[in-house]
């Protein structure tokens, strides 16, 4: 008797601890490679289009970051005063000087924390890590920014997105 009591006990634990595998793995997604954001291919697309404007940060390029942004681009920096806040104009001009002369090189990395699809948005969470090396009036220098962020990005109607803040 006390062998079939506890070979029940044991049949009923590997039964749930199997439900239980079953259970998480019906709730798991794969993830994008060295992101935390679930591989769907609009997850992907958002990510490729992200990394357009990290590769524009790395070739410090203007132009292109103008490209990428919404002609309504607007940022409020995060902060409840408006004497920070950003349009498109204001963006130009911030890129315009952070990307000056005195930059001499830019290293700059994404980890994709989360993407967020609404119905005309897309919210994408993620951690930059900048490496910049500045001219300084005591020499050149290396500093670096650790930082969460979170860009919106709006849905064009003929597909693919334009930055409407977060730059």
């Amino acid at each position: 008797m006390m062998a079939n009591g506890v070979t029940l006990q044991r049949f009923a634990s590997v039964l749930g601890a199997l439900l239980l595998s079953c259970v998480v793995s019906a709730c798991s997604h794969e993830k994008i490679p060295n992101t935390d954001v679930d591989d769907t291919p609009e997850a992907r697309d958002v990510i490729s289009f992200v990394e357009q404007y990290r590769s524009a940060v790395v070739e410090r390029s203007v132009p292109q970051l103008l490209k990428l942004a919404s002609k309504e681009y607007y940022d409020d920096m995060g902060t409840p005063q408006g004497d920070d806040d950003v349009d498109l104009a204001g963006l130009e001009e911030r890129l315009k000087a952070t990307f000056g002369p005195d930059l001499l090189s830019v290293h700059y990395d994404i980890r994709y924390r989360d993407v967020v699809f609404l119905e005309t948005k897309v919210l994408v969470d993620y951690t930059y890590i900048g490496r910049f090396r500045i001219n300084a009036p005591d020499g050149t220098r290396w500093e670096r920014r650790l930082a969460d962020n979170r860009m919106i990005l709006m849905k064009k109607k003929n597909g693919g997105f334009e930055i409407a803040s977060g730059m």
